[in-house]
């Protein structure tokens, strides 16, 4: 280069070419071939003023003039083109800045959508897009079915004595879900916390979706060697229908929904199918309860049942029972309405009322000594109720029935491992002279000794047993006999609920029972219906 670019100057000094045109080229050329320092210019320039043309033998005040010429131009093109080269320059790095940072903002927003729609602790895809997902195969596939299964890592006893499902557990439960999916073409979602989802886009029927949910199961229960895997179950909730029916919301509530029922029909790992007919019983029994709760005040009133003697078939008294006319002219007593009232958890209050309605009305029957006592259900909770004690001693300080013509009746469920607080609440109302009995005796798990209680009532499985043509009917009735004898001995009063043949009330005459009641004898009627039994 430096050589052709000697001769060019060499053709410039004998005339043969244009000394500007030739010096503004060879500046260019220098810039060209990455000769960008200033200071190796001047000296090039040195060089060439002192023997340039001492070596090429150049004599005569011409050719010096057409060498400054060079010179000077030469300068001219060199900064010229150094200029374009540093504008060249600074725009490259401009735009190499500007796409390094337009891939930076790509990563940035890659890395955010990512994290916007995946769990960082499993990694897996989080609520929004399952939601995004589910939404794209319903519009995809209308006329399919398809299964979404709510898998719920459930530990026994977590804020007691067992420690919550670990971040390290739930990414060992997250790698063998995602190759589930991976394997059978599912996707997988955490919903977070504990709960995981698979869904099955491409069913044919229920058993599509029990067949996820029973792989899961499977792999989720299998401990790694590596690590002890914790003690925890695995509920799974299954909805599968076809698309054209369904939402997005809609499966993931019903699966929501079946992974509830999951958890609580059964203690062990467990699946469970939604099942709009069950769901829509539930519905109906929520309702039930938020109406029961909200008009319980004004719409509660006291059925009665007879008890009768059995030697004599005498009327001795009344068990006193709550019924609730709902608004819409139906009307729901017996066991329906207590459960129902334990689900609004006011039990502890109609249990109360009824006692306060049956206090004042049976006060009347035995006023005309046509009866002896009523009997009123008290539940576990109201056994746990500070006010109780009070409440029935303020009862019993107004005028109305001697104390030991109230009976409380007490739940089995109080007595079967009473702790001190109930111990104390039936230690006071023994005080306070009222009878207290045990309810569903000779099958539970009651326990009776060291309590005041002075009747039982015998459990309705043993009565259903005492007929000549149901089976085991000779062990039922050995067993009933030793039962009643063994309570007579220990100076209890024997009654019999839920008599409901001729042959049962007999059966209970010969084994020496002392009272019954059920509907063979009389059904639960208003006050009304009592009057009319007792004057006839």
């Amino acid at each position: 280069m430096l050589h052709d670019l000697t001769v060019r100057v060499a053709e410039a000094l004998a005339g043969a070419a244009d000394g500007s045109d030739v010096g503004q080229h060879i500046g260019r050329e220098l810039i060209r071939h990455s000769m960008t320092d200033p200071r190796m210019l001047t000296a090039s320039l040195n060089i060439l003023r002192s023997r340039l043309l001492r070596d090429l033998r150049i004599d005569g005040p011409g050719p010096v003039s057409v060498l400054a010429t060079i010179l000077e131009n030469m300068v001219v093109g060199f900064v010229g083109a150094l200029t374009d080269h540093v504008r060249d320059a600074a725009e490259a790095n401009a735009r190499d800045e500007r796409a390094a940072w337009r891939e930076y903002q790509q990563l940035a927003q890659d890395r955010a959508r990512h994290d916007l729609h995946h769990d960082p602790t499993t990694g897996l895809p989080n609520r929004a897009l399952l939601q995004s997902y589910l939404d794209t195969v319903l519009a995809a596939k209308p006329t399919s079915r398809i299964a979404v299964c709510r898998i719920v890592l459930d530990r026994p006893g977590v804020g007691a004595h067992m420690p919550a499902i670990s971040d390290h557990d739930l990414r060992i439960a997250a790698t063998r879900l995602r190759a589930i999916a991976t394997e059978h073409d599912y996707f997988v979602a955490h919903l977070g916390d504990e709960q995981f989802v698979l869904v099955n886009e491409n069913t044919a029927g229920p058993d599509d979706g029990i067949k996820a949910a029973e792989i899961a199961l499977r792999t989720l229960a299998q401990p790694p060697a590596e690590h002890r895997w914790p003690q925890y179950r695995v509920c799974i909730g299954i909805a599968e229908q076809a698309i054209n029916a369904a939402t997005a919301a809609s499966l993931l509530r019903a699966a929501r929904t079946a992974a509830h029922w999951a958890r609580t029909d059964r203690d062990d790992s467990c699946w469970a199918l939604f099942d709009a007919s069950r769901f829509d019983r539930l519905a109906h029994r929520q309702h039930l309860v938020d109406k029961l709760r909200a008009t319980a005040t004004d719409c509660i009133d006291v059925l009665y049942e007879p008890i009768l003697r059995v030697h004599d078939s005498a009327i001795v008294g009344t068990s006193a029972s709550p019924v609730w006319h709902h608004p819409d002219g139906t009307t729901i007593a017996g066991h329906t309405i207590l459960s129902l009232a334990d689900e609004a958890g006011i039990r502890p209050a109609i249990d109360m009322m009824v006692l306060r309605m049956a206090y004042t009305q049976a006060a009347r029957w035995y006023d005309t000594g046509a009866l002896r006592f009523v009997t009123v259900d008290l539940s576990s909770a109201q056994m746990r109720n500070p006010g109780l004690v009070p409440s029935v001693a303020a009862l019993l300080d107004t005028p109305g029935l001697p104390p030991a013509a109230v009976h409380l009746t007490i739940d089995d469920e109080a007595l079967r491992a009473p702790d001190d607080g109930c111990s104390t609440t039936l230690e006071q109302l023994h005080r306070l002279g009222v009878v207290l009995a045990a309810n569903i005796v000779g099958t539970g798990h009651a326990t009776l000794t060291d309590t005041p209680v002075q009747t039982v009532n015998l459990d309705p499985t043993l009565i259903r047993c005492l007929t000549q043509d149901a089976g085991h009917y000779r062990s039922a009735t050995t067993r009933t006999a030793w039962l009643i004898d063994m309570l007579h001995d220990l100076d209890f009063t024997i009654t019999a609920p839920g008599v409901t043949t001729l042959a049962q009330y007999e059966t209970l005459h010969d084994l020496g029972c002392d009272q019954a009641r059920g509907s063979y004898l009389a059904r639960p009627v208003p006050a009304t219906g009592i009057d009319r039994l007792l004057h006839r």
